[in-house]
């Protein structure tokens, strides 16, 4: 008997319909695969923008520590708290920073989408990695940094004048690492007995090893109403000197060169338009109080009447006489981080400024009030001053002055790779 043509038409039916079935399995699973590799991708491409983004912000972290004056060498290192007195030479961790990254920055309880870890090592280099939520992909930027000098020969003296000096009311200046105080191109006046110098006292129990540290020698009266064997006056040498020659013996630039370079962190121009007085720079407009780590150029006369440059505290005007090698700012419970103020013009003072580190005036020095310098006071101009102030040499806050020049990315410096 011959079979059924209906039976084999059934059957190719269904043969037919295995094999499509079997196709859109296929295509189906492998459209399956495509979309799961696609949102893999996807999600991966997201992800390392994600953890470059993340590693970007380490090193923005780092700059803004530069910023508020934080460096390798000092008490909290860069990313710690001051108050610790620990440096990141002690311990690397306070120059080691770790964060996360989250979805919504502004509430710590979203999703964390990235964590990243900082390390800023003693030459300033930053090494910034960010690591995506789930660990799979990471992302490395290192940066190159340099700081330039700011000062090039410490001065030795307290305060130095190219200058006249005439000194009244209760002045004061204590050198008690050496046995000068003074340094003059001119003639130089005492206004009032009251008016003193003081040096190193040899009959200290440690002299003349304590003048090895700053704030450590006992002090003795020098010259009390007029000038003594601690004052070089009338120096030819100092007197012939330029603006830019008596300032480049200082601070290895000429003036012009110094102020375009790295060093300096606040510029203030010399145009009287923008000036608040239209005559001269009120300094206390410009300059955050306290106003730790500046390196500030003033291009033109300037004032100020109060305020602490150099501590990262508003220092109390009662300094005396120290030998265990604090200064006020330390007293006070704060941290130096020495300041260099550089006007090219003359400088009134007025009040009770408080000064940790250099003011180098390309002019003249009007003074009055009960300001003090820790540090060195000066002027290729006249120094007149009256009131109480004190300046007291010490060569630690002198030479901190180096660390508050601005960090700057270095010319190629940049690797993502």
């Amino acid at each position: 008997m011959k079979p059924s043509i209906k039976y084999q038409t059934g059957a190719a039916t269904l043969i037919f319909s295995v094999i499509i079935l079997l196709v859109i399995t296929f295509v189906t699973l492998f459209t399956a695969k495509s979309i799961i590799t696609e949102t893999k991708v996807s999600n991966n491409v997201q992800r390392s923008k994600i953890v470059f983004e993340a590693a970007e912000a380490g090193i923005a972290r780092a700059f803004s520590a530069f910023k508020d004056g934080r460096r390798y060498n000092r008490y909290g290192g860069v990313f710690g708290d001051p108050t610790t007195k620990t440096d990141c030479f002690t311990n690397i961790s306070f120059c080691t920073l770790n964060f996360a990254v989250r979805a919504d920055p502004a509430n710590t309880s979203s999703r964390v989408i990235a964590n990243v870890t900082v390390i800023v090592d003693s030459n300033y280099i930053i090494t910034s990695t960010g690591t995506s939520d789930d660990g799979s992909i990471s992302k490395t930027i290192t940066m190159n940094t340099s700081q330039a000098t700011a000062i090039d020969n410490t001065p030795d003296n307290p305060m130095i004048s190219r200058s006249n000096v005439s000194v009244t009311g209760a002045t004061e200046v204590i050198n008690q690492e050496g046995a000068t105080t003074i340094w003059s191109g001119g003639g130089m006046t005492f206004g009032s007995a009251a008016t003193g110098t003081y040096i190193a006292d040899p009959d200290y129990a440690t002299y003349p090893a304590c003048m090895e540290d700053s704030f450590t020698c006992d002090v003795i009266s020098a010259s009390e109403g007029t000038t003594g064997v601690d004052i070089i006056s009338n120096d030819d040498t100092l007197a012939s000197l330029s603006n830019d020659e008596f300032f480049a013996n200082f601070m290895g630039l000429g003036i012009a060169d110094f102020r375009s370079s790295n060093a300096v962190t606040l510029n203030i121009d010399g145009n009287t338009a923008i000036s608040p007085d239209g005559v001269e720079y009120n300094l206390n407009d410009y300059l955050d109080n306290p106003a730790p780590s500046e390196i500030v150029f003033v291009d033109g006369d300037a004032r100020i009447n109060g305020g602490t440059l150099g501590c990262t505290v508003d220092v109390a005007p009662n300094f005396t006489t120290s030998t265990n090698g604090q200064t006020q700012c330390d007293i006070d419970g704060g941290e130096v981080q020495s300041s260099i103020l550089i006007v090219n013009g003359d400088l009134k003072i007025n009040g009770s400024p408080h000064f940790f580190g250099i003011v180098i005036v390309l002019g003249d020095i009007t003074a009055a009030g009960g300001f003090d310098v820790t540090g060195a006071l000066m002027a290729t101009g006249k120094v007149g001053e009256s009131g109480n102030p004190r300046v007291w040499y010490n060569s630690n806050v002198i030479a901190g002055s180096n660390d508050a020049t601005a960090i700057n990315v270095v010319s190629g410096g940049w690797r993502d790779f």
